[in-house]
């Protein structure tokens, strides 16, 4: 009787404080939220610069030392680790309910609960720490001082088009390329993701809004279905990794991995991020870098161009080579062969629904369409610094 009563004392301990661990962890991540997304400022200055990079950096330190993606695993093996935990519940219980039939089963009930609310919010905050937070920090045209009041043209658009197509055209002059003028690396995916670190390096100490955090990306296993979802990368704020889709054309890598790089970096709204990118691919001592930043830019004004006049975008077409078009033919071929298969399709579709969603609710109010913003940017880039 006495063991039993000392077990129920314990466990009372035991369960109060695990209420007080769970209620500040939740405390925290909720304040975390409110002061800066009620100060843009603080979100900027104190926790995206200096807090953030502190916080970030021991984590992706650990995760890069592992060549796995421990987001993809992580997904793949959720359906063995939700099994687990549900066997585990039962044994649980059923400690519980052998040690008292009256009052074990709700004891250890509790006692569970209690764990799941602790485990729930440590995730609550990594994604606040790692991910919400920066959302509330200063618009990245803001930081570059840019003026964003002023409007531009078709025209506008039309002249950076043609710039970024003669660019590409350059560029691609510079970079291997098979017998079907399609580029290809001459590098490993490690030498390759070593550049794209080395390219957020020197824009962190170019401008003084970006702080690099050190983080290897990471070639995904499963990259054929990322390809399914219509994911060329994705930024995990639970591990903090930039998982790259491979198995596309090899032209989109480079500017996919500083995209997720930015993501880690504290860029989390997708134009900025394909800003960020970029900035570092353009400005890189890697050839394929430099092509793919140019290209990708071109593709995502182009498309813009193209919804204002057609006959403006037809123009630019004309001027970019059929070395350009080769690469961009082979990305279009790449897309039909996913879509042709329905039930591709129909992942997509989830998959770009569920982001389009995600997106909305925090507060890029274009969902999807919000990579595309990234033109206002390059226009801002354009005409205020380069023009």
């Amino acid at each position: 009787m006495k063991k039993i009563i000392r077990h129920f004392s314990d466990l009372k301990t035991k369960q109060k404080v695990k209420r007080i661990v769970a209620l500040c962890l939740v405390l925290f991540a909720v304040i975390s939220w409110i002061v800066c997304a009620n100060n843009s400022y603080i979100a900027e200055f104190i926790y995206a610069r200096r807090l953030f990079v502190y916080l970030a950096t021991p984590f992706t330190f650990i995760t890069s030392l592992f060549p796995i993606s421990f987001m993809e695993w992580g997904i793949a093996l959720s359906p063995v680790v939700l099994i687990v935990l549900i066997v585990l519940l039962i044994l649980s219980l059923k400690k519980g309910y052998k040690l008292n039939k009256r009052n074990g089963l709700h004891k250890n009930l509790l006692e569970d609960f209690y764990v799941l609310v602790i485990i729930a919010a440590v995730f609550l905050n990594m994604y606040v720490l790692f991910c919400g937070v920066n959302y509330n920090r200063y618009d990245l045209a803001e930081n570059l001082s840019y003026d964003t009041s002023v409007t531009y043209t078709t025209d506008d658009l039309k002249e950076l088009c043609t710039y970024l197509a003669t660019k590409a055209n350059e560029a691609k002059e510079n970079v291997t390329n098979d017998e079907n003028n399609l580029m290809y690396f001459d590098c490993t995916f490690d030498e390759l993701a070593k550049s794209g670190m080395e390219n957020m390096l020197a824009l962190s100490e170019s401008y003084d809004c970006f702080k690099y955090i050190p983080c290897k990306p990471k070639s995904m296993f499963f990259s054929k279905i990322m390809s399914y979802a219509g994911f060329t990368g994705m930024y995990c704020c639970f591990t903090l990794e930039a998982n790259i889709n491979t198995d596309v054309c090899e032209f989109v890598i480079p500017y996919t991995i500083c995209h997720e790089l930015a993501h880690t970096s504290g860029y989390i709204d997708e134009d900025e991020a394909n800003f960020v990118s970029f900035l570092a691919c353009i400005d890189s001592d890697n050839p394929y870098y430099v092509y793919s930043g140019y290209v990708e830019a071109l593709v995502y004004c182009h498309n813009e161009l193209a919804n204002q006049s057609k006959s403006a975008a037809y123009e630019v077409s004309d001027i970019m080579s059929d070395a350009v078009w080769a690469d961009l033919l082979d990305q279009i071929e790449y897309n039909e062969e996913i879509e042709e298969s329905e039930t591709a399709r129909k992942v997509e579709e989830a998959a770009t629904a569920a982001n389009d969603s995600y997106l909305k609710s925090t507060g890029q109010e274009a969902g999807v369409a919000s990579y595309d913003l990234v033109v206002e940017l390059l226009l801002m880039w354009y005409y205020q610094t380069v023009n």
